[in-house]
């Protein structure tokens, strides 16, 4: 895919029409779902607005342009012309810059030894959601963001939890979980889950829930892949922390996720990342 611009000129001053905002959104939205979109918005003094987006060719992009609610309804005209992005990620279109600018100068200083006091975390975690259920089939959906891979084969992944928490608890009874992998779009609700518990907590979120293939959990059908797993072992530490090591017996992924460019894929799937209290970031742009 390569990357275009599509500038919207204003040339009808009369309001847009509710109709013709909704649909512009949700075409927006669509490309986002797609991987395609880089961004979009308006200009300051609402002459103009800008879509940066990928699409196959030329003439895709001119389609969609030409598709636009503003458009047809007679507010702008579109013009598409090819665009690059200039990130970190490609040296900003410069491959000589890393030459130039010669080895980054540093002063570490040292870290506490309480992750507490890690106020700008090096370590990012990726944000995740467990479910369980209890031995009556209760479900329960909780938040993480220690999580890590640790074996191959067969795939074993782990979890950072506590004692007190139902997922340990449920986990511990049931020998099962599923690891459910969240979009940035998800990450609002995801935090404002940490706020309640139990049934409040699956009320509040508004997740869609499905059955897994092989375990008693539900996967989360907002979250765009999902690891059903057979609890391998759980290790404890100080202060009722523990790592919970499961198997993975069956795993699934958005089927759009598996198509077209590394950068579009992994946009779709769009996983996201704790940094400290009140933080999180998405995966920003996959470099080659």
């Amino acid at each position: 895919m390569e990357e275009y611009e599509i500038r919207l000129r204003r040339v009808r001053d009369e309001p847009f029409s509710e109709d013709a905002i909704t649909e512009h959104v949700d075409r927006l939205a669509q490309l986002d779902d797609a991987g395609q979109l880089i961004a979009a918005g308006p200009l300051a003094d609402g002459t103009a607005g800008l879509i940066l987006a990928r699409f196959d060719d030329l003439a895709e992009a001119e389609r969609y342009a030409q598709a636009d609610p503003f458009v047809t309804g007679g507010w702008e005209t579109a013009e598409v012309r090819p665009w690059q992005w200039a990130h970190r990620a490609n040296h900003y279109l410069d491959p000589a810059l890393p030459g130039r600018r010669g080895p980054v100068s540093r002063r570490f200083v040292p870290l506490p030894l309480d992750k507490h006091g890690w106020v700008r975390s090096p370590l990012p975690g990726q944000i995740v959601l467990v479910t369980t259920v209890d031995r009556d089939g209760a479900v329960d959906v909780a938040p993480k963001s220690w999580v890590s891979m640790a074996a191959f084969d067969p795939p074993v992944i782990g979890f950072g939890c506590n004692t007190s928490h139902r997922t340990h608890g449920n986990a511990a009874a049931t020998g099962e979980f599923v690891i459910n992998v969240v979009p940035l779009s998800l990450a609002p609700a995801v935090w404002a889950m940490l706020a309640s518990h139990g049934e409040e907590r699956l009320e509040h979120a508004h997740l869609s829930m499905g059955p897994a293939s092989a375990v008693a959990a539900p996967v989360v059908l907002d979250c765009a892949a999902h690891f059903e797993c057979q609890l391998e072992r759980i290790v404890t530490f100080g202060h009722g922390e523990v790592f919970i090591f499961g198997r993975v017996v069956a795993a699934a992924i958005d089927e759009q996720c598996l198509t077209g460019d590394a950068a579009v894929a992994y946009r779709r799937l769009d996983p996201c990342f704790f940094l400290q209290a009140g933080l999180y970031a998405g995966l920003g742009s996959p470099a080659p």
